[in-house]
Formats: structure tokens, C-alpha cells, sequence
């Protein structure tokens, strides 16, 4: 519905932002964004209007009883997003079309923890015939070494005070 199409709007210019490097606060309201992102990047005319409107649907798709009309959002979000282009340095508008961060970082953040997921793996399970036989320890690097050294010369680990060994 109307709300469906105001927080869509909203998510494409908080998204906008971010990929333009024009700044973005989750904590920020839409018309304390609109606000400060219109004359940050010195918004005019058309681009303002629209930068308005979005704000506006959005806080009403939050806060009142029947949200305002969705219509035009979609065309507005297009007229903010290319007055934020033309804002931005050619380098920054270039790195937001092709490695846009609102795309990227929750992506890299997904990978890091497959990666991390992955790592905690046991490496000996079968199918792992990349590893070429290494063996991985989970004990710590100091011990790992006084074990290896205890193994070879067939002695025991020391045992600590008060304990049984």
C-alpha cells in the first residue's frame, strides 16, 4: 500500500545517501534529514521538493492513523538521487554507481560471517582433501609447542602443584 511505498522511498534515499557519502543517521527523523541534507548539499528547486515529500510520507507512514498517497514517490526518489549525484565529486558519483556501499557493506558483512562460520568448522571432515593432510590444533600455541617437544622425548607434561597427575 501507500506506507509500503513511503518506507521503499525512504529506504532509496537513506540508501542514496550513503552510497554518495552525503551522510545518513539511523537516529536522524526524515524531516531532521530533510532538513539538514537539502541545504547540506545545497538541494533547489525540484530536488527539494521531492527530498520534502519523501520525508513527509515517510513520517506519516509512521505516525498517522492513514499514511499520505505513495503516488509520485517512486519519481520523486529519482529527482533526489540525481540531484545528489550532480552534489558530489565526479570520483564519489563514479565509486557509488559501480561499488555502492549500500549494496557492499551488508554483503561484506554476510561473508565475514559465513567465513567466520566456516573457520569454526572442523577441517578433518571429509571432502576437505584441499587442506593436503595439514592438521590444525586447537590448543593453544604455547602448548601446542611443549606437547610436540614432550611427544618426541616421551616424557610427560609437568603437573602443577596440588593436582594428581
Amino acid at each position: 500500500g501507500d506506507a509500503g511505498l513511503a518506507h521503499a522511498a525512504w529506504r532509496e534515499l537513506r540508501d542514496d545517501l550513503v552510497d554518495y557519502r552525503a551522510g545518513f543517521s539511523p537516529s536522524e527523523s526524515p524531516r531532521a534529514l530533510a532538513a539538514r541534507v537539502g541545504p547540506g548539499l545545497e538541494l533547489t528547486g525540484p530536488a527539494m521538493t521531492a527530498l520534502r515529500h519523501i520525508a513527509m510520507a515517510e513520517e506519516r507512514a509512521r505516525y498517522a492513523a492513514r499514511p499520505d498517497s505513495g503516488s509520485g514517490l517512486r519519481q520523486d526518489s529519482a529527482t533526489v538521487r540525481r540531484a545528489i549525484a550532480a552534489a558530489v565529486p565526479r570520483g564519489t558519483r563514479w565509486l557509488a554507481r559501480v561499488l555502492p556501499s549500500s549494496v557492499l557493506t551488508p554483503t561484506m558483512i554476510r561473508l565475514s560471517q559465513a567465513a567466520d562460520f566456516l573457520g569454526r568448522l572442523n577441517p578433518e571432515l571429509p571432502g576437505r582433501a584441499g587442506l593436503g593432510g595439514v592438521r590444525f590444533s586447537r590448543k593453544r600455541p604455547d602448548r601446542a609447542h611443549a606437547d610436540e617437544a614432550n611427544a618426541t622425548s616421551g616424557s610427560k607434561p609437568p603437573v602443577a602443584a596440588g593436582t594428581r597427575g
